[in-house]
């Protein structure tokens, strides 16, 4: 689940939105008819831009970034955000309808409830983005759009099936270890465990890795999992046998591989697996298809708000808002200056450098 967060670059007023998506086109405004832009034969017209504008201008972090521009530089920054938001709202529908990418109310269903654990709850959620300026309404737009975003997402991964939970099955195998960092240390663990000791009791009281508490247990290993040295010695051990010690970047291992389990103890594990895997997968291709879909978008824009960069995902008004830099501290008391570090020179009167 991307959340609801624009995942193209933007300037830092697209963080007005508060984590928010993109808005479908709007159908309130001031009734202006005039094209601001066309996407893929797509028109956005002014009165789209303008209400946009307007929700984006409510949020507090807004004003914050546009602290100490003049009016006029406001509102082509807020116009050029507004309709580079609009822009990036056609291309990705459109690239979703390539993709043959459809969004359902369960989607939109699911999602919400994703998002609003982020919020603690959907009353929560709703609260907190109304004070953002946006009503019931907008989330609810924006909220299927961020739905169309996680279907893109999954339709890019790889995908998992029944074959390939039943693949990762057959080449995994269940292991647990224990790290410390050195090799003495390791020796000394690896004769702990020769000598009778329980695996699990000496993980829990050496082991640095994160797996101590659980015994060493790392759960079903996949090739490709772990670091090289790590699977070349758990997956040419025996089952049962501890080997070790084996150096990575992390440290020295002792390793057990452990006898597998029947396929239905492990199944719904090595599914959780290779869908975790498959969102990764999702997201980097997804990020891959923002760029490509910019990139090949037709956009046209009136030059009233600026100039398309397909590059940056978003319109260049003629006069950009820059964000107000925080101001360097004066030490408190110019005792704290070192006059050491000063050169003199610097403060030379420029009469005097010119004889």
């Amino acid at each position: 689940m991307i959340g609801l967060l624009v995942p193209v670059p933007t300037r830092a007023t697209y963080a007005a939105l508060a984590g928010i998506g993109l808005l479908v086109l709007s159908a309130c405004g001031n009734g202006d008819d005039s094209t601001a832009a066309t996407v893929n034969g797509t028109e956005i017209s002014a009165e789209d831009v303008e209400a946009q504008s307007e929700i984006i201008a409510e949020n507090p972090a807004t004003q914050q970034q546009m602290e100490g521009a003049d009016e006029e530089q406001v509102e082509q920054q807020l116009n050029a955000d507004a309709l580079s938001q609009l822009i990036f709202e056609i291309v990705m529908t459109d690239g979703a309808a390539e993709l043959g990418v459809e969004v359902t109310d369960d989607d939109v269903t699911q999602t919400t409830e994703e998002i609003a654990m982020q919020f603690g709850g959907e009353d929560a959620m709703y609260e907190e983005l109304e004070e953002q300026g946006l009503d019931r309404d907008e989330v609810d737009r924006q909220l299927r759009f961020a739905a169309l975003q996680d279907a893109i997402m999954v339709e890019l991964g790889a995908g998992v099936d029944d074959e390939a939970v039943e693949e990762a099955y057959a080449e995994g195998t269940p292991a647990r270890h224990i790290l410390v960092e050195d090799e003495d240390e390791a020796n000394e663990v690896f004769d702990r465990i020769d000598g009778g000791e329980d695996f699990a009791e000496v993980a829990q009281e050496t082991s640095l890795d994160g797996s101590a508490e659980a015994g060493g247990d790392l759960g079903f290993i996949q090739p490709g999992m772990t670091v090289t040295e790590f699977e070349e010695a758990l997956f040419a051990a025996d089952e049962g046998e501890v080997v070790g010690p084996v150096q990575s970047d992390f440290g020295y291992h002792v390793i057990q591989r452990l006898e597998k389990p029947e396929f239905e103890e492990v199944q719904d594990e090595l599914r959780a697996n290779l869908e975790q895997v498959s969102m990764q997968e999702g997201q980097m291709a997804f990020q891959d298809f923002i760029t490509e879909q910019l990139q090949a978008a037709d956009v046209d824009v009136d030059p009233e708000y600026g100039e398309w960069n397909a590059e940056m995902g978003q319109v260049m008004p003629d006069d950009p808002v820059q964000p107000p830099q925080p101001e360097q501290p004066l030490p408190e008391d110019l005792d704290d200056l070192d006059l050491e570090d000063l050169d003199l020179e610097d403060l030379e009167d420029p009469e005097d450098s010119d004889d």
